[in-house]
């Protein structure tokens, strides 16, 4: 009885660890992907910023720039959220990689 209620408790711990890191790995998914969004975001309104300073005549007024930096910020958020320049799918798929190698060759290498 005691063999069965040891195997119970292995197959529990074992079940147990395989979702914590089912839901370790979720969640580290997620921040990475949040994080990738935010990067894309911040190049875009860079990219824009950049953009502006540009001039074909007169310079614009103190309330054209504001406008300016207020419409390229909703926009390089926007734009982020739907992907639609798929860098942050990018630095997701290129980081993702990396930290999925690292994780199997550290886990290889405490089961060694």
């Amino acid at each position: 009885m005691s063999g069965t209620l040891v195997s119970n408790v292995a197959t529990t711990a074992a079940a147990t660890a395989a979702t914590t890191t089912d839901a370790q790995t979720a969640a580290q998914k997620a921040k990475l992907s949040k994080i990738a969004h935010q990067f894309e975001a911040i190049f875009t309104r860079q990219m824009l910023a950049q953009a502006h300073k540009g001039s074909f005549g007169e310079a614009p007024s103190d309330a054209m720039n504001t406008f300016n930096s207020i419409q390229d910020s909703k926009f390089a958020d926007i734009s982020a959220s739907h992907d639609s320049l798929g860098i942050a799918k990018m630095l997701e798929k290129t980081l993702g990689a990396r930290s999925g190698g690292a994780r199997s060759s550290s886990a290889s290498q405490k089961g060694s």
